[in-house]
């Protein structure tokens, strides 16, 4: 999952553009890869870490869960706004995300624990082939009467006269 183009406020207006990627790792267990158009400092979930300087190269950070639940990332323009936000936040515990289970993670990328959007797709299905037969009943029908006499009584009556039966 991926967010970009996500712009950063402070009191001078947009100060950058960020890019936040969510992977994973060989054990499944989730980390950020950030980027910024211009110079600015993220911290991971509890500001328990030093600032990272963010540029236009990816760094990766971890992804923390802490109790009480604060944010994944904080992201600001200056380094000491970063340092006394650190000095506000206080949690209890702090740490790393657990992995996910593959179930979960199909899950996910599918919308279902069944591969698909199974319910959707059978619906969408069942639906086309109704279309259809109830198209070619009508052609059926259309071909076994064998007349061109509109359906319509005022019409049937006004070219009945013309057309021998």
């Amino acid at each position: 999952m991926y967010f970009y183009g996500v712009p950063v406020y402070s009191n001078m207006g947009v100060v950058g553009t960020l890019r936040v990627d969510i992977k994973l790792d060989e054990k499944n267990t989730p980390y950020f890869m950030v980027s910024s158009s211009n110079q600015l400092f993220v911290c991971d979930g509890g500001c328990l870490d030093a600032p990272v300087t963010l540029g236009k190269i990816p760094t990766q950070l971890p992804v923390k869960v802490t109790k009480p639940v604060t944010s994944l990332l904080y992201i600001a323009p200056s380094r000491r706004h970063l340092e006394l936000l650190k000095n506000a936040i206080h949690v209890s515990e702090v740490g790393s995300a657990p992995a996910h289970e593959e179930e979960v993670i199909e899950m996910h990328r599918s919308g279902e624990a069944t591969g698909g959007m199974t319910t959707f797709w059978v619906f969408v299905f069942v639906a086309v082939v109704a279309f259809h037969l109830v198209v070619a009943k009508i052609v059926w029908n259309e071909y076994r009467k064998g007349d061109m006499t509109p359906y319509n009584p005022y019409l049937r009556n006004r070219y009945s006269s013309l057309r021998p039966h």
